[in-house]
């Protein structure tokens, strides 16, 4: 079996892909699920499930308004501060790195930006601490899990403002409290499926906050009042995200999150076991989704890909903009492949 490592789009069950790959050509005695029409009872059905699914999975209250939109979560750096800034309002944000940093700019296009706290000065291989009181913002911004530094926000602090959150790569790999946020945001292709789409969790307060003169593609309350389907969607990715959601369930998130403990322990133990490599992350704050490291000679790298892909280990390179290494174990790694590239780090010389 093949293990891939990609930090997205992700591995997916092997499940999944099988029932993914036969509706492709029959879905429930119809056409094709590529074919079918979003605006069917077909795929109202497989919406509304998706949707309770999250609820229930997320174990939100009624407080929230759930959304699958096209694209993905860059998608979303530029459309929340459309509805919810002008030039004379600001966002407040916490700088944990790249994805923090393509928010951050996207925001600047519309509104004043107010960098509460940044762990650049060190490369980003911590998450900041910082005052959470008296914030003057209309909402906090932050990246709950940084997929090219391997840093991981571990608690959650109750702020004076709204907390607004980009957790495409770490919703449901772990407990959090969902409901003292005010607005939850992930691309699917990591935990909850593939490519094409995204999520959006936001309280219904906030629709009362956004912005008159806001283009109605981009209008939040537009695609809530649509039920999603204000404009055609990806069908597909909103199905296999359906799938995904189905497996968790039957996995059960407490199992899964037990699995996601012993994945990410294993493999730091395994690079904190081999001189050869260095993981530069502060331990307090490593990913449990995306596990970054370097090897200490810059030879060895390319004789560890290899030894790597010859094991049926495969995109494990870090982003181009950290090199190194990065092992990305979402919820769907199977825990077989865990053991395999552990024991492939542990042994390497």
């Amino acid at each position: 079996m093949i293990y891939n490592f990609n930090s997205g789009p992700a591995m997916l069950p092997p499940e999944v892909l099988q029932q993914a790959s036969e509706a492709v050509l029959h879905y429930k005695a119809h056409q094709s699920i590529l074919e079918i029409s979003h605006r069917s009872y077909l795929y109202e059905e497989i919406l509304d499930e998706a949707k309770s699914l999250l609820k229930e999975l997320c174990e939100l209250n009624d407080d929230f308004e759930i959304l699958y939109l096209s694209g993905g979560a860059s998608n979303l750096f530029a459309m929340i501060p459309m509805n919810f800034l002008t030039k004379n309002k600001s966002a407040a944000f916490v700088n944990t790195g790249y994805w923090s940093e393509k928010a951050i700019a996207a925001t600047k296009y519309f509104s004043k930006v107010k960098i509460i706290a940044s762990s650049e000065n060190r490369h980003y291989n911590y998450i900041p601490s910082f005052v959470t009181k008296n914030i003057d913002a209309e909402y906090l911004h932050i990246t709950t899990n940084n997929t090219i530094e391997g840093t991981q926000w571990k608690n959650f602090e109750k702020f004076n403002i709204p907390l607004f959150a980009d957790m495409s790569s770490d919703i449901l790999s772990r407990k959090i409290n969902y409901n003292q946020f005010d607005f939850i945001y992930a691309s699917t292709h990591k935990n909850l499926g593939t490519a094409g789409s995204n999520i959006v969790l936001l309280k219904k307060n906030l629709l009362e906050k956004i912005n008159e003169n806001v283009p109605a593609i981009f209008n939040f309350k537009n695609h809530v009042d649509a039920k999603s389907i204000y404009s055609t969607p990806s069908v597909y990715a909103v199905f296999i995200s359906l799938l995904m959601l189905r497996w968790m369930k039957k996995q059960t998130l407490k199992n899964i999150f037990a699995n996601n403990n012993l994945k990410a322990k294993m493999l730091y133990e395994a690079i904190d076991a081999n001189p050869n490599f260095i993981c530069e992350v502060e331990k307090e704050f490593r990913s449990q989704m995306n596990i970054v490291f370097k090897a200490k000679e810059k030879l060895l790298e390319e004789k560890f890909m290899h030894s790597a892909a010859s094991n049926e280990i495969i995109n494990i390179a870090g982003h181009r903009t950290a090199g190194g290494f990065r092992a990305s174990i979402y919820n769907a790694m199977p825990m077989a492949g865990v053991e395999k590239l552990a024991a492939l780090i542990r042994n390497f010389n």
